[in-house]
């Protein structure tokens, strides 16, 4: 892992990475997502999904595989961490967006997914429906992706390997106990891409940091409901560099 692709907070409601704010009389959806490989990180507009649905939009099909780490927030007024955007009911009461297409997460992915929005009657999920979502095509979880949900607000639909354990729900630093740690995904000196000196939006100074840091890192370091789905392996390590010396073995 080598590189890192980041989307700036949205400010009028599309998705970190998908749709953008629809009208609630069109709806639509964040259309087909493909990640396959490196460090994604994506925070939604007001009401629109991290990874999906932007608003009063349905998430699309999303799938994420290889050796992926995609860090997913949803918006600060409603969306889901990776899945629907805010929904809406209609004056004749329909109901438009917040909706799952397919949502396929597989591979050796690591993935952090997570809702922004304050739970209420109709709550955004970290990995699913936005608000007001009802209808679904597919999700799964399976291979050997490892998938950490900020507040354990997973879609019931949710087909899971056998081979996974869930795990939580805990704190941050009970989940780092599994390996996972968000300040070792990020480089230590924050770079500043081409045109962040420019003090207009979106690219504010310092929006990546502000990013990663605020948005991501001491964000999830606050949660004490995080659930996790991974697969346990056996890890082999030497107890010291000299030849022959004893192996351990931990879980």
């Amino acid at each position: 892992m080598n590189a890192a692709t980041s989307t700036p907070e949205s400010k009028v409601g599309g998705a970190g990475i998908g749709g953008e704010k629809s009208s609630e009389n069109i709806g639509g959806n964040g259309g087909t997502i493909m990640i396959n490989g490196r460090l994604v990180t994506a925070v939604g507009g007001r009401e629109g999904a991290g990874i999906g649905g932007g608003c009063y939009q349905d998430s699309g099909n999303i799938i994420i595989g290889g050796d992926a780490v995609v860090i997913a927030r949803g918006g600060i007024k409603g969306g889901a961490g990776i899945g629907g955007g805010f929904g809406v009911k209609k004056t004749d009461g329909s109901t438009i967006g917040g909706n799952i297409g397919t949502i396929a997460i597989g591979g050796n992915s690591i993935v952090f997914a997570g809702t922004n929005k304050d739970l209420s009657i109709f709550p955004d999920q970290d990995l699913g429906f936005g608000n007001r979502g009802s209808t679904y095509t597919s999700i799964i979880i399976t291979y050997n992706a490892a998938v950490f949900l900020h507040r354990n607000l997973l879609c019931e639909h949710t087909a899971i390997s056998l081979s996974h354990n869930f795990v939580g729900t805990g704190n941050y630093e009970t989940m780092s106990r599994f390996g996972i740690n968000l300040e070792s995904f990020y480089p230590d000196e924050r770079p500043v891409p081409p045109g962040s000196e420019v003090l207009d939006e979106p690219h504010l100074e310092g929006w990546l940091s502000d990013l990663w840091d605020e948005k991501v890192i001491d964000w999830w370091k606050g949660a004490n409901g995080i659930g996790a789905y991974i697969v346990h392996k056996t890890l082999t390590y030497r107890k010291s560099a000299d030849t022959g010396a004893e192996t351990k073995e931990v879980m």
